[in-house]
């Protein structure tokens, strides 16, 4: 939105939408609107107060110089200032742009025919207006059914349920017994290592008494 448009004070005329078509250069050059990270109200202060948007001549090197001078001369301020669109379509941009009729031609290419979008369009509509005019029995019926069609999966058979909680059960039982198991290997192996220190002590004290001489 140019700033004379968000100002209101002196009206705006066809100049605010010369500002509007370099700002759409800007998002199809970068990807996004200028000051897009950034919440509505300040991207309005940002308009109005900041110096105008617009390509770096260092960063964007990938940008041609006059595709650069084109978005400036739409995004200045002064609307005055900003050229009309007969002048703006002479500039050294758009001396390098292709016929109108190879943008059509490569713009169209693929799509349907005009026909075939309309009916595609109408028979949506139809679709539509068919579903507001149902009545809310017939609404209320349809969605179960898409309910029902969500949760057909889902497993209700208690006897099943139960088998296999069995089955989790024993499973547990197996684990804990293997645990208990393991701790009694590991109480048996260390009262071996307590008696092989035990053993250890008393080897070494007796060598100690027979160097003391007792």
């Amino acid at each position: 939105m140019a700033p004379e448009v968000m100002e209101q004070l002196h009206g705006y005329d066809f100049k605010a939408d010369i500002w509007s078509f370099g700002i759409t250069a800007l998002e199809l050059a970068h990807g996004h609107a200028p000051f897009s990270k950034y919440p509505p109200m300040k991207v309005l202060l940002m308009t109005l107060q900041n110096a105008p948007p617009g390509l770096d001549y260092e960063r964007d090197k990938k940008f041609s110089r006059h595709f650069k001078q084109m978005v400036a001369m739409c995004l200045v301020k002064e609307p005055s200032k900003r050229p009309t669109a007969t002048k703006l379509l002479k500039q050294s941009f758009f001396k390098q742009a292709r016929s109108h009729d190879y943008i059509v031609r490569k713009l169209l290419e693929g799509l349907p025919g005009l026909g075939a979008r309309y009916q595609a369009l109408k028979e949506k509509d139809e679709h539509l207006l068919a579903q507001k005019k149902m009545p809310d029995g017939r609404k209320e019926e349809i969605s179960q059914d898409e309910y029902k069609r969500g949760i057909s999966s889902w497993n209700f058979d208690i006897d099943d349920l139960k088998s296999q909680a069995s089955l989790i059960s024993e499973c547990e039982d197996t684990i804990s017994s293997k645990d208990t198991d393991i701790s009694s290997i590991y109480d048996f192996d260390t009262s071996l290592q307590e008696q092989a220190l035990e053993g250890s002590l008393f080897s070494m004290k007796y060598d100690t008494d027979i160097l003391v001489g007792k």
